[in-house]
């Protein structure tokens, strides 16, 4: 109470309560005192009914609000989401089409390849096979991070490298196309 005292210290007062409903909910409640008695009438009752009705409004538009934004994030999320597992799915796919296409092909009855041509085949058999691996232990990672089981430690990497393998990887499938890749250091 007011000066530390007690409700039973000061003795006789006035309360004045109204709740802030809204929808049927109770959104809370509206407490004033006064120090002597009879110090409200029904004109205050109105006026902190008023403030009570306009207070319930807000906390009703602010939970729709942040009701709102939580949809909003969600769908977004399952979008987010669902447009991650298309990528993926490709991603899958392309290995997985090489391997069977080349080991069809080297498989084929009618198929007399030489030596250096069965060695370029299983070449790109065994890349796609490595990028199929990769993106199955991403996926995997990923997994993890989600789940928190996984911390991550970002650290620094040669960029020409890995530049050099993407240019490699991707000259075996394009033959007729010349990748240069220049990095200044």
């Amino acid at each position: 109470g007011p000066g530390g005292r007690s409700l039973g210290e000061r003795g006789p007062g006035a309360w004045l309560l109204c709740a802030t409903n809204r929808g049927g909910r109770r959104r809370g409640l509206i407490t004033i005192t006064a120090n002597r008695s009879n110090a409200f009438d029904p004109s205050d009752a109105q006026i902190v009914k008023g403030v009570a009705d306009q207070l319930a409004i807000a906390i009703e538009n602010t939970w729709l609000i942040a009701e709102t934004a939580e949809t909003t994030a969600l769908r977004e999320a399952n979008k987010l989401k669902d447009e991650f597992m298309s990528m993926v799915s490709h991603e899958l796919r392309t290995p997985l089409a090489s391997i069977k296409g080349y080991s069809r092909t080297l498989l084929a009855e009618d198929g007399h390849w030489d030596d250096q041509t069965r060695h370029e085949f299983l070449d790109i058999i065994s890349d796609e096979s490595d990028k199929l691996t990769d993106l199955v232990e991403n996926l995997l990672e990923m997994t993890r991070i989600e789940g928190g089981r996984l911390r991550i430690v970002p650290e620094h990497i040669l960029l020409w490298r890995y530049c050099d393998e993407v240019v490699a990887r991707m000259s075996k499938h394009y033959l007729q196309i010349k990748f240069e890749c220049n990095i200044n250091d």
